[in-house]
């Protein structure tokens, strides 16, 4: 009997182990509230959105669609279901009948913010800038300081370079969430579009305070200061990032310049020039560029060297490095090939080289005059 009992249970546990797993997801559905907020019985409609729902959690947006369709078809009016069918159709980049979803949804419950944002977002993804425009506006026009209304609004006006309505439309973004690291860059983007130094390394400091470890920040900053030949300023930006990349050539190489250029350090200029060139194999301008610190600091030979290894890789900047190897050559007396030097800068005809070579021709000759005259009066003496 024991045993009987005992199948018997084993029995009624599988048959009902099965009719779960044939009811799972009717079962597992949520059921939708009456006023009351008690559960209420599933419309036919409502149970083709919650079949939708759950395919839109696994991302099956296809089959979330076909469901959709028939929930919107057994009920017109079902703003629930319009919504999800514009994002489902997003989602698979069908834009434009995202947007006829939308549009439904709109008209059975207008002003809805977010079916407003997806219609903007949806003209966007189509390019059509200004009905873009048109419904993010939408969004402005009840709070001038509705966040995803003006960084969308600010985007479109970055886009058809409508730069004071962009800055506007950010700085109200920033208003809201005045931590927003992406908007100050963005910002000193469009100011430097704008041609106003000034305020795109203000927003940039701005950011880089914020985020101290924003490299990209940092970077845009110090190249900023760079850009506006306030090497000063640049150099201990530099500084870190060449701690932080110390593999990139290009930031040993405006550090070196910064340097320079700022009357700091001129060993650790030069220093972190060579390193520029022992990463990347060395490139002409490095080259010339340590040419020209190495004859300010009086270091003839240095420059010489700098100077020739440049011209060898024959990629450009010929004027420059043969105008510094001109400068160094004199310093040690050799005129003639200083003469040489300048004579094929001029011929290159690069400016201010070219220039400059000419007027070192000249001297060159009255070092020359001066010398062959030292030399006449010691024969005589």
């Amino acid at each position: 009997m024991y045993g009987r009992v005992s199948l018997l249970a084993i029995g009624l546990t599988c048959l009902l182990a099965i009719s779960i797993f044939m009811a799972g997801p009717a079962r597992a559905l949520p059921q939708f509230k009456d006023e009351r907020g008690f559960d209420k019985k599933l419309t036919p409609a409502e149970i083709e959105y919650q079949s939708a729902q759950q395919y839109m959690k696994s991302e099956s947006y296809y089959e979330a669609i076909d469901h959709l369709k028939k929930a919107v078809k057994l009920e017109p009016e079902f703003f629930e279901a319009w919504s999800l069918l514009g994002k489902a159709q997003a989602r698979i980049k069908n834009f434009s009948e995202s947007v006829k979803s939308y549009k439904k949804a709109n008209e059975i419950k207008p002003g809805n913010t977010n079916v407003i944002g997806s219609l903007g977002d949806n003209y966007l993804k189509l390019n059509n800038l200004d009905k873009a425009q048109e419904y993010f506006k939408m969004l402005t026009a009840r709070d001038s300081l509705d966040y995803f209304g003006n960084i969308r609004l600010g985007f479109i006006s970055k886009q058809k370079e409508e730069w004071d309505e962009a800055v506007d439309y950010f700085r109200r973004a920033l208003k809201v969430k005045p931590e927003d690291v992406v908007v100050m860059g963005t910002l000193a983007g469009i100011y430097g579009e704008m041609d106003e130094p000034e305020k795109q390394i203000e927003f940039l400091k701005r950011a880089v305070d914020t985020e101290p470890e924003n490299y990209t920040m940092m970077k845009k900053l110090a190249s900023a200061y760079f850009s506006n030949k306030q090497y000063k300023e640049a150099v201990p930006i530099y500084e870190k990032l060449v701690e932080v990349y110390p593999d990139l050539a290009a930031f040993h190489k405006r550090l070196g310049f910064a340097l320079s250029q700022s009357k700091g350090d001129m060993d650790r200029a030069a220093e972190e020039l060579e390193q520029a060139n022992i990463i990347s194999g060395g490139d002409s301008q490095t080259h010339a560029l340590l040419a020209l610190i190495y004859n300010e600091n009086k270091k003839w030979d240095d420059a010489i060297a700098a100077a020739r290894g440049g011209l060898a890789l024959n990629d450009g900047n010929d004027a420059f490095l043969l105008y510094q190897l001109g400068v160094a050559v004199s310093k040690k007396g050799r005129y003639e090939e200083a003469i040489n030097h300048f004579q094929k800068a001029v011929n290159i005809g690069t400016e201010p080289w070219k220039s400059s070579s000419v007027k070192q021709i000249d001297r060159q000759k009255k070092l020359i005059e001066i010398r062959e005259a030292k030399k006449e009066q010691q024969m005589y003496e």
